[in-house]
């Protein structure tokens, strides 16, 4: 983990905002076995990289901590959303708008507590340099009052790009 921190910037401030796996790993959490297969010792840190990627990825959207989110996504992400009503969308604005209305809600009471747990996620590396990453997200909810808690289910492909600075997110298909 620190070594994979370390690459992720040199920037010790920017070091100081990535949150410990002990925090990203109660909020967002893995319910299955990691790896399977033969897999070498290189090829198996290469993939539990890529998945604390996709964690502090998810982390930093429940945490809506857009200044994360920008160190760990590539400026000309690509993805199809729901929200994008299956229109592409390149580039960080979109993402940007829903970071900026998620701080709104905290900031107005109306947070809203979140557990995430990735159910089976698959990694597949093509190469040195890219990994795609599909599992099933499932998040449950609960309002700030107590209230009822609700659960939303989806099934995500996240490909990473890998950097001098580590993976990073290039695209995303949530359905």
């Amino acid at each position: 983990y620190n070594e994979y921190k370390s690459y992720l910037s040199t920037d010790q401030v920017a070091m100081e905002r990535l949150p410990d796996i002990d925090t990203v790993s109660r909020q967002v959490q893995i319910s299955c076995p990691l790896l399977s297969g033969n897999a070498d010792e290189k090829e198996i840190q290469m993939k539990k990289d890529a998945i604390f990627t996709i964690q502090c990825i998810i982390y930093s959207i429940s945490e809506a901590d857009y200044k994360l989110y920008q160190k760990l996504v590539l400026p000309n992400v690509t993805c199809f959303e729901p929200e994008s009503q299956g229109i592409l969308i390149e580039g960080m604005e979109f993402h940007e708008f829903e970071f900026e209305a998620s701080k709104q809600a905290n900031a107005t009471g109306r947070r809203v507590y979140r557990n995430v747990t990735l159910l089976s996620p698959h990694v597949r590396l093509i190469g040195s340099e890219v990994a795609v990453v599909c599992y099933t997200k499932v998040t449950q909810y609960m309002k700030r009052d107590g209230g009822e808690t609700f659960y939303k289910r989806c099934n995500e492909t996240r490909i990473l790009q890998r950097t001098s600075d580590g993976w990073k997110l290039a695209h995303v298909h949530r359905a």
